[in-house]
């Protein structure tokens, strides 16, 4: 569950102009002014929304206003992304200098401990 929430979380960094304005697209007229009376002298494209689209065409999600219209989610956003980093750090160099120990090993101990002599 945890890792579902961490994902949607971090899609922000991993795909910022997807979680902008997601899949959007508009059409967007180019005029070009040819002398040649068989060009056409506009054309349409169809354009994936960016920052530089007007509102009139693409509208924001409601995950980009909630991370950038207001401050305090923001905040624990960036905070949020940094204490998983040093979790992460923090993680990794106790698993390295931990070291492993075999499990055919720690069977062994096991086994050797439950053994009681035999008084005869």
């Amino acid at each position: 569950m945890l890792i579902v929430l961490y994902m949607s979380y971090a899609l922000h960094v991993l795909a910022p102009q997807y979680t902008m304005f997601g899949s959007q697209m508009y059409l967007k007229m180019d005029g070009h002014n040819h002398s040649d009376a068989n060009v056409p002298q506009q054309s349409i494209h169809l354009v994936p929304c960016t920052i530089e689209a007007s509102t009139d065409y693409c509208t924001v999600t409601r995950l980009y206003l909630f991370l950038h219209k207001f401050w305090f989610f923001t905040s624990i956003y960036y905070l949020g992304n940094w204490l998983f980093i040093l979790a992460f750090i923090v993680g990794m160099t106790v698993s390295c200098l931990k070291g492993r120990s075999s499990p055919i090993e720690k069977a062994l101990e096991d086994y050797d401990s439950d053994e009681e002599p035999l008084h005869m």
